[in-house]
C-alpha cells in the first residue's frame, strides 16, 4: 500500500489586469497527476463616477434638488435627491466595485432664498419733478448695481 504524503506549497504569482488563470499540478511516485485550476481577476481601476446634473456650480432657492449620476455609463436608482443648506453644498456621490476600488464624482450647489435687498437711494420717495430724464440710482444688499434690469417711475412707466 502506497502512503501518500500530504504537501503544501507557497508560491506567488505576478497577475495581469483582467482574469488570470492559475495551475498547480502535481505527479505522485507512481505517476498519477493530479491538478487544480482557479481564476482570479485583478481589477485595479476604479468605477467611473459622474453626476450629469445638477452641474458644477449650480444656484437654487428649492430643496431637495434631483441628482442624476452614473457608474460605468449605467444611470443610477439610489441616492437621487440632496436636501441643501443655505449657502454652498458640496454633493458627492461615489461607488465601490467588487474589487474594493472606489470612484467619485464631487459637485458644489448652492442653496439661495434670501431675495436681495434693493433700496432706491435717489431720488427721495415722493419727488416731484419737471425734469426729463431723470437719474435714479439704488443699491442692490448694500452696493450699487453695475446694469439694471428693470425700473419702475412713480407714473408706473418702465424704464
Amino acid at each position: 500500500m502506497y502512503k501518500r504524503q500530504a504537501q503544501s506549497t507557497e508560491l506567488t504569482a505576478d497577475l495581469v489586469e483582467g482574469t488570470n488563470q492559475i495551475i498547480r499540478s502535481a505527479t505522485d511516485e507512481a505517476g498519477n497527476v493530479g491538478a487544480d485550476t482557479i481564476n482570479v481577476i485583478l481589477d485595479t481601476a476604479a468605477p467611473v463616477v459622474l453626476i450629469t446634473s445638477p452641474e458644477d456650480g449650480f444656484i437654487t432657492n428649492e430643496t431637495p434638488i434631483t441628482i442624476t449620476w452614473t457608474v460605468d455609463g449605467v444611470e443610477q436608482t439610489t441616492e437621487l435627491t440632496a436636501d441643501l443648506t443655505e449657502g454652498t453644498n458640496q454633493i458627492i456621490r461615489s461607488a465601490t466595485d467588487e474589487a474594493g476600488n472606489i470612484g467619485a464624482d464631487t459637485i458644489n450647489v448652492s442653496l439661495d432664498t434670501v431675495s436681495p435687498a434693493v433700496v432706491i437711494t435717489s431720488p427721495a420717495d415722493g419727488f416731484v419733478t419737471n425734469e426729463t430724464p431723470i437719474t435714479i440710482t439704488w443699491t442692490v444688499d448694500g452696493v450699487e448695481p453695475v446694469s439694471y434690469t428693470h425700473l419702475t417711475l412713480p407714473t408706473n412707466r418702465a424704464v
